[in-house]
């Protein structure tokens, strides 16, 4: 019974191996001209050409190249897409963000308060007060100190909701008993600014309110220079800081706050690296560089190294695990701190992608989104 069940195990086992390597092998595979590529994703499956390993990328056009496992074993038949090199203006560059809401965000409500006996929750966006434009706080606060009796219109994730609040009396009118918000500022890293379009991306995870941690939904906003005066080192636990100044002229106007990062159209920032763009699947596990500015001397390039590449979450801001092992940037930061978010990654020359988390447990590792999604939302939000 055992040597049947072994027998069993020996055949079922490489059966097993092969569904799923089949299914995590890519039907498509998307390179750039010139670019060198021979293994999907990182050396278990070969890509094979009338029998020469690996891929010409001289020519722009889709071509059918056989997938085999170890360079042996032919798996499946795979389109691999050779496009032409996308350049962008690579930064590291620190800025200073300002967004202003579309609505006004109800960032918290009084247990006994006359909004929450009316059904108004944290996280509601305040569209219209008394069949009117919620444009700002004073709108709001004004019709509610005001009036007692109010209508509002009221944006809760997808659904719209109407509520009337009866507001209790206060010293100087009325109170609803809710706290309100409609903007929000920080320091963050551009990554990259395209000198052909305009377009540039940043920080690579939205700007959300910091009580409801919920994204901050977008009428205008903009981009502007910053200077850093200090750092607050990460420790295990506790993640550090960039501290510094926000200028007041602005440089770029925001069109998208995504869960991929910050959108929209800049003036060509000063200095950077043109690099070109590299597809997913062209970015690998191993050595790379970050650039950024962490303690107002300019923009540096730092050591890192990829650990780990998502297939998965190809298309979230947390496609890669990135540790810092530069020890110049360990001794200044502690690792990776807030305000590097956006800070972009290369990798032989090519923009590969931009940090984006820390691991609130180890701050010198941290997550990173892929170059190729950012390009993609940045286009898409022009």
């Amino acid at each position: 019974m055992k040597k049947r069940a072994a027998k069993a195990a020996a055949w079922l086992l490489p059966a097993f191996i092969l569904l799923g390597v089949y299914f995590s092998t890519p039907d498509e595979i998307i390179l750039t001209k010139n670019s060198k590529y021979s293994a999907y994703p990182n050396g278990f499956v070969r890509l094979a050409v009338a029998g020469a390993e690996g891929v010409d990328t001289e020519d722009i056009g889709t071509k059918m190249v056989s997938a085999k496992l170890f360079g042996a074993l032919p798996i499946k038949t795979v389109a691999v897409s050779v496009l032409p090199e996308r350049y962008v203006t690579v930064s590291g560059e620190t800025i200073g963000v300002r967004i202003y809401s579309d609505g006004v965000m109800v960032v918290g409500v009084e247990d006994n308060g006359a909004a929450k006996k009316a059904g108004m929750k944290e996280g509601d966006i305040i569209k219209e007060v008394n069949h009117l434009p919620a444009d700002s706080v004073e709108t709001v606060s004004a019709a509610v100190l005001g009036e007692r009796n109010n209508n509002f219109t009221v944006l809760r994730g997808e659904r719209q909701v109407e509520i009337e609040v009866n507001g209790d009396v206060d010293t100087n009118g009325y109170t609803a008993g809710m706290w309100i918000r409609d903007s929000a500022a920080g320091i963050g890293t551009l990554s990259f600014v395209d000198e052909e379009t305009g377009n540039f991306g940043a920080l690579g995870h939205a700007i959300c309110d910091s009580a409801t941690e919920q994204i901050v939904p977008l009428d205008k906003g903009s981009i502007s220079p910053c200077r850093i005066t200090s750092v607050k080192q990460g420790e295990r636990g506790e993640p550090g800081e960039l501290i510094g100044s926000i200028g007041s002229d602005a440089f770029g106007t925001i069109l998208a706050n995504t869960a991929m990062g910050l959108y929209g159209k800049a003036s060509l920032a000063e200095g950077g690296v043109k690099a070109p763009v590299a597809t997913r699947f062209e970015v690998k596990e191993g050595a790379a560089e970050v650039l950024c500015d962490v303690d107002g001397e300019g923009v540096k390039s730092y050591s890192i190294e990829i650990e780990q590449i998502s297939k998965t979450r190809a298309k979230d801001n947390k496609s890669m695990v990135v540790k810092i092992t530069d020890p110049e940037l360990i001794e200044k930061t502690g690792g990776i701190v807030q305000g590097m978010s956006g800070a972009p990654i290369l990798q032989n020359g090519r923009f590969a992608g931009a940090v984006t988390h820390v691991f609130v447990n180890d701050p010198a590792r941290g997550y990173a989104v892929f170059a190729e999604s950012m390009i993609e939302i940045a286009d898409a939000a022009a």
